[in-house]
């Protein structure tokens, strides 16, 4: 049984980075993206889930990012994240992100809804005070979620998203925490 629940997990997911593929080449697009790099500047906050203690998420994320294709943006976010977490003390994370953004439908108006998958480093202050993230101070950061893009202006755009994140010692196996975050910002 485990064998069938394995094999059909493999056959979603490739079922759906080939949708992912097909669309991102024949989907109209519109807008003005243009050449060049986007400044932007995001706060986010949320709590954490699953397994995670009782934690709140703050986090103020810098980024640039370039137009790779119509449909796909390349961002390098900042992470300042503060995280306080009841009955083990305050965490603190300073890092950076790689993130990709898939924008599969791009409207006249220049809304546009996305995705957005990325990872990266963040050094934390934790040093085995909160036990799911170990005991190194560089945490490995893993992140997903969706929003929309609205133009609010002459190449200024807003930014609303739900992002999930995990964070856990990348040389040491331990569980990590999640959290949700829900995220506004701007771009120009």
């Amino acid at each position: 049984m485990r064998r069938v629940h394995k094999l059909l997990g493999q056959a979603s997911l490739r079922f759906i980075l080939f949708a992912f593929l097909i669309m991102g080449f024949s989907c109209p697009t519109y807008g003005a993206d243009g050449d060049g790099p986007h400044w932007g500047f995001s706060a986010a906050g949320g709590w954490g889930i699953g397994d995670a203690p009782s934690l709140y998420a703050f986090s103020a994320l810098p980024s640039v990012g370039w137009q790779m294709h119509p449909l796909w943006d390349f961002e390098l976010e900042g992470n300042i994240s503060y995280y306080p977490v009841k009955r083990s003390g305050n965490i603190y994370a300073l890092g950076a992100n790689v993130n990709v953004l898939f924008k599969p439908f791009q409207f006249k108006n220049g809304i546009s809804p996305f995705t957005i998958v990325g990872g990266g480093l963040a050094y934390n202050n934790g040093n085995g005070r909160l036990n799911l993230i170990g005991d190194s101070h560089l945490g490995g950061v893993l992140q997903a979620g969706g929003g929309i893009l609205f133009p609010v202006g002459s190449n200024w755009r807003m930014r609303l998203e739900c992002r999930v994140l995990h964070i856990s010692d990348p040389f040491q196996y331990h569980d990590g925490f999640e959290t949700i975050s829900f995220l506004l910002g701007i771009s120009y």
